[in-house]
């Protein structure tokens, strides 16, 4: 289920009115995985049922299977949701991701196969991220091998998909990407899975820089 606090004042004083939504109200499912809003207004839930667009008053409903209560999507267990610098909506599903027009309701879909080309074993997406400066678009998942956990970056880019991949100085080949953002300056770092190194990357994935966290702090300790 899911709560929804709607702030009020009178004079200096702030009052909550906590609305309750759940299977009763027309969530598909009664736990949320994520919740965003859009620039529209509209407050996209992610379940292990399908996706849920609440619009203040009732829900709409995106499942594999298309129906009138609304459009069909890759997959319903829903990972992440996160809106770009268009207001589009990117949706991780476990079999593979989705971009949605919220003023449209049109959809575009790929396969976890489409996007994680390169890769067998990758059974969905687990995460996207959306870098704040420039908007630039990425598409995490992983696959576990002999009981080590993998993880696959690619970026989106004018309909393709790059696999993030690079390689330092002595020819050591990194693949498999835990973390990546931009700095102030719109530049590109990211950190290898297992790794306390973080690479600065120009677009062609070179290294420009390199900054190492001290041992005190474990690759285990940092987010993945």
């Amino acid at each position: 289920f899911l709560f929804l606090m709607v702030e009020t004042s009178w004079s200096q004083d702030f009052f909550y009115r906590v609305n309750h939504l759940g299977m009763e109200e027309g969530l598909s499912f009664r736990h949320a995985t994520v919740v965003v809003q859009d620039n529209v207004g509209f407050i996209w839930i992610g379940t292990r049922n399908g996706l849920n667009r609440f619009d203040g008053y009732e829900f709409l409903h995106y499942t594999v299977n298309a129906s009138e209560r609304g459009p069909s999507i890759s997959g319903n267990a829903i990972n992440d949701l996160e809106i770009d610098q268009d207001g589009n909506l990117w949706v991780a599903t476990n079999q593979g991701v989705d971009v949605l027009n919220p003023t449209t309701n049109e959809i575009k879909s790929f396969s976890t196969s489409e996007v994680f080309e390169k890769k067998s074993g990758i059974q969905g997406v687990d995460e996207i991220t959306i870098t704040k400066t420039s908007g630039r678009v990425f598409i995490h998942s992983h696959l576990y091998q002999r009981f080590d956990r993998f993880y696959n970056t690619v970026e989106y880019q004018n309909g393709n998909f790059s696999e993030l991949v690079f390689s330092d100085t002595s020819n050591r080949k990194y693949e498999y990407i835990a973390n990546v953002f931009e700095d102030a300056e719109s530049s590109l770092w990211c950190r290898p899975a297992n790794t306390k190194t973080f690479f600065q990357l120009n677009d062609q994935y070179q290294i420009l820089n390199a900054i190492e966290l001290p041992d005190s702090i474990g690759p285990y300790r940092l987010k993945k």
